[in-house]
């Protein structure tokens, strides 16, 4: 079948593709099934997504009824058209956003299966979404981040499910399972609830869920039962394709608290902007997904014209409200100045006791019967404990003791009491973490990488023969899955500490334990003692999160502690080589950086935001100025003083001073330029804070 539709207005200029076969859009190079068939399946990468296209649509009838085949093979079409050579332009994507842009499909593809009824898509399809239908897709699109929020509406779905069910309990009901689990009457005393519901519909809620099995045992952020919302999902969700997978957790519901011990302290904000609500990126993503649907108008398909016209995007921009992208918060430099020495620090003084003494174990181990967790809890294991791991405090592999076999739930402590021994160094395991977290600091703020880019180092082959250069595969180069691999110069201190925790990989080759092409910083796991078997997976958050703790990172005004990210520890890198280098440094930091021009390295400093985030960078150099005492903002602080009646800058939170900072720049009273020179030693600069007041002007 082939279209003869003509376009109107704004979409005129794709008449001279209108004429195209739907068969083009019929299949792709992820796609494993025979698109005939009723379950797809694709594969990217190691992931595989199936869909089932076997549900039933308002009317009883299912999608793949003869009838529906349209409907069903415009669904199909949608899912494939984003491998066509009308939408790459000839380009072929790379495996991980083809797989998003797969996902992406379902999530609206399945917000038109859970409005069916509104829809008649059993009578009609997509014919009848207008072009208020389609404004209203944005509107929902723009309300929130995340997919099951905004389309999927699972907080506003699974309420209504609960309340619906609640009402049947009696009083009897109610006391009988409170007799059986006193903690379901527990207040609930957080502050990111998921549902809109009182202390009442918690209690009748929870009742529920008890009386009817949907809890389970287990350690999930930290309680002992936790609801298994999934059971629910597969019923909510039961006619979408993909609407029973990664939903948000109801944290009201969870019973019997637990101290967690994974982290000592509340986190300190990561971003400096809400997350709740939809970015300019994340709304253009979804809205270049349904434009695609352009396309199979193109081939004849069942789309409605009107509702494509209402994507333009002005229109589409216009009736929507969006976050810009935002940055994660700038960590003061001393903060990262003294993470980088206490890294340094430890690795040095104890890092190489700490290998020998665990390959020591490891070798022990492998020469008994026993499995890890015997081992580790018999004589064997102290016999086979160094002097050195003695004298660090060393007197067990994990602080919190390994469940035991047949035990149920987990095995859980009183965050004083582990993290009273965690500062004593009484774990191997948990000081094993701490060097990980020692390295990945050290070569995060020394190499300046990219998260991502730091995780897929290979042990055996991160480093260059001469150990003086790191290699990588690059993040931002390269075409379709053929990321480029590049090389930059590493500090032996950081090449060092690459090398104490590449020889615990060595051994374990060497024990054939593990093959050699494993991820640098998958470490041994507390269960088993060695990498997870595949070893292709690594959580470097938590040993960065026990690297902060255990050196007892500062805290923000409200007592959160800093945990460290590395798109913190690389932005202050590069802000760092940018402001107190030479001019020169410029072209230096973008080889080191791995950017490909000049322009990439304003937009990373800028976070994309040119204007705003350059902005930040500029607010955060002045406050720190300030906050040093430095000669260079004598005038900004008088001015403040002045202005704002601020006697005592060290009384102020950072924040504050930021923004009183941010008022006067956003204003034009204070700007924060630098100013090059040309000196005989060649090009150097220096930065400016110039107050202009409304009624004059200071310099």
């Amino acid at each position: 079948m082939s279209s003869s539709h003509k376009f109107t207005g704004e979409l005129d200029f794709l008449n001279e593709y209108a004429t195209v076969s739907e068969e083009r859009y019929r299949d792709s190079r992820f796609l494993l099934s025979p698109f005939e068939t009723n379950l797809f399946q694709f594969k990217f990468g190691e992931t595989i997504i199936e869909v089932d296209f076997d549900v039933r649509l308002e009317d009883g009838t299912l999608l793949t009824a003869p009838q529906h085949r349209p409907l069903c093979n415009l669904f199909k079409s949608w899912l494939c058209v984003h491998e066509s050579f009308d939408v790459t332009q000839g380009r072929v994507p790379a495996t991980e956003p083809s797989k998003y842009k797969v996902q992406r499909t379902l999530h609206l593809i399945d917000y038109f299966l859970l409005n069916a009824e509104r829809f008649q898509l059993a009578k009609h399809g997509l014919l009848t979404v207008t072009t208020n239908d389609m404004h209203g897709l944005l509107l929902d699109l723009a309300g929130a981040s995340r997919a099951y929020v905004s389309l999927y509406k699972w907080p506003a779905r699974l309420q209504e499910y609960l309340l619906a069910r609640a009402k049947g309990l009696t009083a009897f009901d109610i006391t009988s399972a409170l007799q059986d689990q006193p903690d379901l009457g527990d207040p609930y005393e957080g502050d990111d609830a998921l549902l809109d519901l009182d202390a009442i519909g918690i209690l009748h809620a929870r009742v529920w869920l008890w009386k009817n099995g949907f809890y389970r045992r287990g350690g999930i952020r930290s309680h002992e039962y936790a609801p298994n919302l999934s059971l629910i999902s597969d019923i909510v969700y039961r006619n979408t394709l993909y609407g029973r997978v990664k939903l948000l957790v109801a944290p009201e519901l969870f019973i019997t608290p637990r101290e967690r011990n994974d982290r000592e302290l509340d986190r300190a904000p990561v971003y400096d902007y809400d997350r709740s609500q939809a970015a300019t990126r994340h709304f253009g993503r979804y809205l270049r997904t349904l434009k695609a649907l352009e396309h199979l108008y193109l081939a004849g398909m069942a789309v409605p014209l009107t509702a494509l016209e209402a994507l333009s995007d002005n229109v589409a921009l216009q009736c929507v409200v969006l976050r810009k992208e935002g940055r994660h918060r700038t960590l003061p430099q001393q903060m990262v100045l003294d993470a980088l020495r206490n890294s340094l620090e430890f690795a040095l003084e104890h890092g190489d006791d700490l290998v020998d003494g665990y390959l020591r174990i490891i070798n022990a181990w492998r020469k008994t019967d026993l499995t890890f967790m015997e081992f580790v809890d018999s004589s064997e294991f102290h016999a086979a404990t160094t002097d050195k791991l003695k004298e660090l405090g060393v007197k067990s592999w994990a602080i919190k003791p390994l469940p035991t076999v047949g035990a149920l739930g987990m095995v859980h402590m009183v965050k004083t009491e582990f993290f009273s021994k965690f500062r004593r160094n009484e774990g191997l395991f948990e000081l094993l973490r701490v060097l990980y977290g020692c390295v990945y600091v050290a070569v995060g703020t020394l190499m300046a990488r990219r998260s991502g880019e730091l995780d897929e180092l290979i042990g055996s082959t991160c480093l260059d023969k001469t150990g003086a250069y790191l290699i990588f595969a690059n993040r931002k180069s390269g075409e379709v899955d053929m990321r480029e691999v590049e090389s930059r110069p590493i500090p032996p201190v950081a090449a060092r500490m690459i090398r104490m925790i590449t020889r615990i990989q060595s051994e374990l080759v060497k024990l054939n334990i593990q093959p050699a092409d494993r991820l640098l910083f998958a470490g041994p796991t507390r269960m088993y003692g060695i990498p997870w078997p595949d070893g292709y997976e690594t959580d470097t958050s938590v040993s960065l999160d026990l690297f902060c703790d255990y050196f007892e990172m500062p805290v923000d005004s409200k007592g959160r502690r800093y945990y460290l990210r590395q798109h913190q520890l690389r932005r202050f890198f590069a802000i760092l080589f940018f402001w107190g280098g030479a001019f020169g440094g410029l072209d230096t930091l973008r080889w080191f950086l791995g950017h490909t021009d000049v322009e990439h390295i304003w937009n990373y400093i800028t976070e994309s935001i040119p204007g705003e985030a350059l902005q930040n960078v500029k607010i955060g150099f002045a406050t720190e100025q300030i906050l040093s005492g430095s000669p260079a903002a004598d005038d900004l602080a008088a001015y403040l003083k002045e202005q704002y009646g601020i006697a005592d800058f060290s009384v102020l939170d950072v924040d504050e001073l930021n923004q009183y900072i941010a008022l006067l720049m956003n204003e034009g009273q204070v700007e924060i330029e630098p100013h090059f020179l040309n000196l005989p030693g060649g090009e150097s600069y220096r930065i400016h804070i110039i107050v202009k007041p409304l009624q004059g002007t200071i310099t």
